[in-house]
């Protein structure tokens, strides 16, 4: 990668990140009433369910349905902090933005640095 095309990438990683946080922290996915009203709702409601099953009983608790990646890489975050959504939240931004670096090393790899970008 040429030192030109390092720029943009820090600062499209930095501009992603920084649209991230900015919506983590204005949403506030930590306090109660958004907790009932916005995170745990339809999907997000049985992925929660099936995450503190895992973290607190080690077990499916008969929801066999689901694929169990999801759900476990949940349980590990309520395990480690308590059935709370917003530490999965966040850790999931992070992974957002592995995922945009992954897609630009594919766009790189198969096409040209310009389209990678």
């Amino acid at each position: 990668m040429t030192a030109i095309a390092k720029r943009p990438l820090v600062l499209l990683f930095a501009a992603a990140f920084a649209v991230r946080f900015i919506l983590f922290w204005l949403f506030q996915p930590w306090a109660d009433q958004v907790f009932a009203d916005s995170v745990i709702v339809d999907d997000a409601a049985q992925y929660h369910r099936l995450a503190e099953c895992i973290a607190t009983e080690w077990s499916f608790c008969g929801d066999t349905f689901r694929t169990p990646g999801y759900p476990f890489f949940i349980a590990l975050f309520y395990a480690v902090f308590g059935p709370e959504p917003w530490p999965v939240l966040l850790a999931q931004a992070f992974l957002d933005l592995v995922s945009m670096g992954l897609i630009l090393k594919i766009g790189q790899l198969v096409f040209t640095e310009r389209v990678g970008l």
